[in-house]
């Protein structure tokens, strides 16, 4: 016996729909794109291989973590191109607009009949498999750092600017110049040789060089008073 699965992924929850050989619809359901969510959905797929029930599983692309998590679970991956996925759909709905649900059906109806003219996706190496996350995690981690150093930008120009005006803020030197002089207020109780310091600092970290550096923030801003 083998179940057909048709998966339309998408960042937050997955439609998923299952037919048998005769295409009759047996399950439609979401899947959080959650540790519980998937958790509890492997454990259907388990359920359902041990009880001798061969998977195959439609999706609409061919790698991610879905696919990994499909493969990992014993289920027979079969990649589909948007553009076919777009001429099965015609044949079940004239307009051909996207709708997750329905899209579920169709990818799980087209794998049950045109499975010959589609190719398996083979399983990466755990090492391929493994480097493939490490990117992933890779990409997340700079995608969030961009967020909060924009935060962070809008934050002390409205409230701090003359600290954007002495480091990058991705730098170890505008943490360091931050944490020493969270404020304002607290750049004034600078001497004039610690600010010298720190501005000399300040143009190394933008690439800038100055034999006496002055101070970068401008003439209304009253300066380190004197050492």
């Amino acid at each position: 016996m083998r179940y057909y699965l048709g998966v339309d992924w998408a960042d937050q929850t997955h439609a998923v729909c299952v037919v048998d050989e005769r295409g009759m619809k047996l399950t439609a359901r979401t899947v959080p794109h959650t540790a519980e969510g998937l958790s509890a959905w492997g454990r259907e797929l388990d359920e359902w291989r041990a009880q001798g029930i061969e998977l195959w599983a439609a999706i609409e692309r061919p790698e991610g973590r879905v696919v990994d998590f499909l493969l990992d679970h014993g289920v027979v991956v079969y990649p589909v191109n948007p553009k076919a996925l777009d001429r099965a759909r015609d044949r079940f709905r004239q307009s051909g607009a996207k709708d997750d649900p329905f899209d579920a059906r169709v990818l799980a109806d087209f794998l049950r009949t045109d499975h010959a003219h589609l190719r398996t996706l083979q399983p990466s190496s755990e090492s391929a498999q493994e480097l493939k996350l490490l990117t992933e995690d890779y990409h997340r981690q700079v995608r969030q750092q961009t967020r909060l150093v924009n935060q962070l930008t809008i934050t002390l120009k409205a409230y701090y600017p003359r600290a954007l005006e002495m480091a990058e803020l991705t730098t170890a030197l505008a943490r360091e110049f931050l944490q020493a002089h969270p404020t304002p207020q607290a750049v004034t109780a600078l001497t004039n040789r610690q600010w010298q310091r720190w501005a000399r600092a300040g143009l190394r970290s933008f690439g800038r060089s100055s034999s006496n550096p002055s101070c970068p923030c401008g003439p209304t801003w009253s300066g380190p008073r004197p050492d």
